[in-house]
């Protein structure tokens, strides 16, 4: 392993650091414009921020548990992070960086193959640049992003036939997020059936489908009060529990192939392989078969963005679908070139070099990565930028003398929510939800121009005109639409 380590080349080291870099210089940025949301930066953010002082993580946000909601243990290192210097920065370097690193093991995945060097870098380039890795980096935090790097280091330990130390990263894998068990599974099957790994599959195949049915049926309904994931609500129309859902694929298939088979899904997979589809073209495609429970979960969702490459649902494909195109480039059949005369040579050359992948992820990456953001959606609200900034600065300013474990709760809109989470009472404004416990909020921040995700323009106006005539509370602060109300 040590030789291994040290041949990683110094030009990689180099790439997965200012991609990193840039990762965390862009989520930042998204922050600081004021374009981070509640659900889930605030989530996370709160909740690090109570492991770090020793209490319990119970995120107000979304009336959840820590453990009762994704069974994330991994993500406790971070708390200890918070307990050095509580920060939100902390998330976005450790995701910066967790998703860069990917492309190390994507490297050493390409070597093991029998790719040449300049393949081997342009596989972790087309990892750095496939668009879902640019695109979670700015959908707020996701505690899966500490984990692609080990489900990558994974599969290299498996086909290197180490199950010992497969089993340790699967332990911090599946510590990730518990629905990364469906996929480990899913790997193990893999190694096992087709990839001809009888013990690292067996590994993958018992810890995978071992901690689904622990985690499912007895850690998250015991912090969850007895209940189920919330997640399940999204495939209500197969079951009402993760058990009776499971069911219903094989008892009411009638159910699951109008969902598979639609042109929603086509264009999901057209979106999810587009990035690496022309190395796909040698044929030797066994390690889909690995991404194919995480594809059908995204696909038979009620919930559009699993179907998209902005959101988090589809990074746990991707190195699959990266170790399909590894073997198709080092095993797979290119002999069809041939038929293209010149050009096939041409293309076989820049294929042999590397130049084509780097080319066809550079077009995926410009094509698909919404980089364009930063020129839209994100100024959106620059109206009421400066005045949310001194609004939050008034609550930050008065609560610099008050012990941090009394620090007052807060009610806002879900933007707002991730720069005002260190506190163990933090909600935000939900047209849908019940009337609010006035007595639990010493503040309330509204934006009456932009009243954020999950609130309206009439719910936020209602709560103003509410509070106004409400003596318990003072407006603290009322200009260019943002409004705070002290109690």
């Amino acid at each position: 392993m040590a030789g291994w380590f040290r041949s990683i080349p110094r030009s990689l080291w180099w790439s997965v650091g200012i991609w990193a870099i840039v990762l965390l210089v862009c989520s930042v940025v998204r922050h600081e414009l004021l374009q981070s949301t509640a659900f889930d930066l605030a989530i996370y953010d709160q909740v690090a921020y109570l492991m770090g002082r020793g209490e319990t993580p119970f995120s107000t946000v979304s009336d959840m548990h820590h453990m009762g909601n994704h069974a994330a243990y991994s993500f406790f290192g971070v708390g200890l992070l918070y307990a050095i210097f509580p920060s939100i920065y902390w998330l976005f370097l450790v995701q910066a960086i967790g998703l860069a690193a990917g492309a190390i093991p994507a490297w050493a995945l390409a070597k093991q193959a029998g790719l040449n060097p300049g393949q081997s870098l342009a596989i972790a380039w087309a990892y750095l640049l496939y668009p879902v890795v640019f695109n979670v980096n700015l959908f707020d935090f996701h505690p899966e992003v500490m984990g692609i790097a080990g489900l990558l280091g994974a599969i290299w330990l498996g086909r290197a036939n180490r199950p010992i130390a497969l089993a340790l990263v699967l332990v911090w894998v599946m510590g990730c997020k518990a629905v990364l068990s469906i996929t480990v599974a899913a790997m193990g099957a893999w190694l096992l059936l087709l990839d001809r790994k009888r013990w690292p599959g067996l590994v993958a195949l018992g810890m995978g489908v071992g901690w689904f049915v622990v985690v499912n049926q007895a850690v998250i309904p015991a912090f969850n009060h007895g209940l189920s994931h919330d997640a399940i609500g999204r495939y209500a129309y197969l079951g009402s529990s993760v058990s009776e859902a499971a069911l219903n694929l094989f008892l009411k298939p009638q159910l699951v192939l109008g969902k598979l088979f639609s042109g929603d899904t086509l264009i999901y997979l057209l979106l999810i392989l587009g990035p690496l589809l022309p190395w796909f073209g040698g044929g030797r495609l066994r390690a889909w078969a690995a991404a194919a429970p995480a594809i059908g979960l995204n696909a038979l969702s009620t919930v559009a963005e699993q179907r998209d490459l902005v959101h988090q649902y589809s990074l746990p494909i991707l190195p699959f679908l990266l170790v399909a195109a590894i073997d198709s480039l080092a095993q797979g059949r290119w002999d069809w070139l041939d038929r293209l005369g010149s050009m096939g040579d041409r293309l076989r050359s820049w294929i042999a070099s590397g130049r084509a992948i780097w080319v066809w992820s550079l077009i995926g990456f410009l094509a698909l990565a919404k980089f364009g953001y930063f020129g839209s959606i994100y100024l959106a609200e620059l109206d009421t930028w400066a005045d949310s900034r001194a609004a939050i600065a008034l609550i930050q300013t008065q609560e610099r003398s008050i012990p941090a474990n009394q620090r007052g709760g807060i009610l806002t809109t879900a933007d707002l929510g991730p720069h005002l989470s260190h506190r163990t009472m933090l909600r935000q404004t939900i047209a849908t939800a019940p009337p609010p416990n006035w007595a639990e909020y010493d503040w309330v921040l509204l934006n009456l121009k932009h009243p954020g995700w999950g609130s309206t323009h009439e719910f936020a106006q209602s709560l103003d005109r509410e509070l106004r005539s409400n003596p318990a509370y003072k407006i603290a602060f009322d200009r260019g639409g943002i409004v705070l109300f002290q109690r």
